[in-house]
């Protein structure tokens, strides 16, 4: 046996003899130092573990990106499990948010057939869609996160949905003509009015002023309208229920210690000072929001609020598009029964004159 052979085993011992004694010191005294003393340049033990953990976290960034592009679900996973570990725990929840928020848009497509309710129907596949994904990825986050964790990705959630059916209530007031249809049951009900206040001055039973305006195409339209309406408005109560019962508890989790959440004066709203740190941030919310739409959502309010018993955000693209469905309703309903008992009086009318319900002599 050559001497190099004898030395080189001493050699190992010796390195393996100085790892330990590193270990049995104890990190804190490293950190603590001002100087890593094994290091050729005088660098800062904490600046060389910093950079280090920043590398490590763009680069596990670079590979869930390239992840969600390729939809490569198994290191998407592998990914979101490390962000915890590395001190990001809200950069893995907004990307894998993100993420989901992707799968939305790619499976709430509906094929643009013309049928009828395609709105609704489209409304319907979306709210479904994320309370599916949802569900499915509940576990996933609690798992790794913690309890009260995916009350973040919900949030994230419910603008995207918000924002989606938002756009489509656009698309459906364009297409069905709505504002028209609108602007002609007023002018109806304005010919109405002044025809019925002449006739009452003239002593004469008010008859039907709009039958020549109206049309049975167009009451078959605005029936259309008005059922369309009426499913759309259903489905978005129903979605808003849904996210209430998936988002309450998480917020319940979150204040668990501070006996609940902190309201404002109103007691409706979780107050500024006081919304958790794993919500989104309101200027985050307002990132979320497309430019066009966020001073018709914050309104009076001006400023990003958060629901005191849910934790979901108070106003979203969806909120004044709610107050325009109710009223479109109101006029719509209000004028479809107007015309059906103005009609239904004209055929009583027409029967009298024809001398149906005579006692034949």
């Amino acid at each position: 046996m050559t001497w190099t052979h004898c030395w080189q085993p001493c050699r190992r011992k010796t390195l393996m003899r100085r790892l330990r004694w590193s270990a049995g010191t104890g990190t804190a005294a490293v950190l603590e130092s001002p100087f890593v003393g094994f290091a050729r340049r005088g660098e800062a033990a904490g600046g060389i573990i910093a950079g280090a953990r920043q590398e490590l976290v763009e680069r596990v960034t670079c590979m869930f990106e390239a992840a969600a592009s390729n939809g490569n679900t198994r290191e998407i996973s592998r990914c979101f499990r490390l962000f915890p570990q590395l001190g990001e725990e809200l950069r893995g929840l907004d990307m894998y948010a993100e993420f989901l928020c992707g799968l939305v848009g790619d499976k709430a497509r509906v094929a643009a057939e013309a049928k009828a309710n395609v709105y609704a129907l489209r409304l319907t596949r979306l709210f479904e869609v994320i309370a599916v994904v949802v569900d499915n990825h509940f576990p996933v986050v609690e798992a790794h996160y913690g309890a009260g964790r995916m009350i973040r990705v919900i949030q994230r959630l419910q603008l995207e949905g918000a924002k989606r059916a938002s756009m489509a209530l656009d698309f459906f007031e364009e297409e069905r003509h709505v504002k028209r249809r609108l602007a002609q049951i007023r002018q109806i009900d304005a010919s109405a009015a002044r025809s019925k206040a002449r006739m009452l001055g003239d002593g004469e039973r008010p008859g039907r002023a709009s039958e020549e305006v109206v049309t049975e195409d167009d009451l078959r339209e605005i029936t259309s309208i008005l059922t369309e309406l009426v499913l759309i408005a259903r489905q978005i109560a129903m979605f808003s229920r849904f996210l209430e019962s998936r988002a309450a508890p998480e917020l319940r989790v979150l204040t668990a210690k501070e006996g609940g959440a902190v309201l404002d004066k109103h007691g409706a709203v979780i107050r500024a000072d006081a919304i958790p740190s794993v919500f989104v941030k309101p200027d985050e919310v307002l990132r979320l929001i497309p430019l066009s739409m966020q001073q018709s959502v914050l309104g009076a309010r001006k400023t990003v609020a958060f629901d005191g018993h849910t934790g979901l955000v108070v106003d979203t693209p969806l909120t004044p598009r709610l107050a325009w469905l109710t009223d479109t309703y109101i006029a719509f309903e209000a004028f479809f029964v107007s015309s059906s008992v103005t009609k239904a009086m004209a055929l009583d009318d027409t029967g009298v004159a024809g001398g149906v319900g005579r006692a034949t002599p």
